[in-house]
């Protein structure tokens, strides 16, 4: 029989406290979900594209993120819209998955436009950084 294994990070719209499930079901209204077979269950994985809201950052590569507060850096992962997984390779590498759900902006609401572009900027910081640590990434 075949396990398969998830992960999500939820947060309700809210915006209350999110909680990061691993093989549990959980319904939510805002978030992202891994899913995966037990022969690639994660050695990692961290809520958010910045190291706010992960109590014990294992994954690592965080970027330059001097362009941002500490509070805009916890305003960005605040909706849980990413989540990063890190998966062994049979050649012994690993490969890190980021797993979003991209902000929806109009052009009419300008904060939400600078919100959504700060995220894409965060995101593409995060990537980078994995790739010049010499890490495989996926987004």
């Amino acid at each position: 029989m075949m396990m398969i294994n998830f992960i999500n990070v939820s947060r309700p719209h809210s915006l209350g406290k999110s909680h990061t499930n691993l093989g549990t079901q959980n319904f939510f209204n805002v978030g992202v979900a891994t899913f995966c077979r037990d022969e690639v269950t994660p050695i990692a994985a961290e809520e958010g594209l910045s190291a706010t809201l992960t109590p014990q950052p294992s994954i690592g590569s965080y970027g330059y993120n001097s362009d941002f507060t500490p509070d805009g850096l916890e305003a960005l992962d605040a909706e849980g819209r990413a989540i990063l997984t890190e998966h062994s390779l049979p050649d012994g590498k690993t490969v890190v998955i980021i797993n979003v759900y991209c902000p929806r902006a109009d052009k009419e609401n300008k904060e939400r436009v600078n919100f959504k572009l700060d995220f894409y900027k965060l995101l593409q910081g995060r990537a980078d950084m994995l790739v010049e640590t010499g890490r495989y990434m996926y987004a």
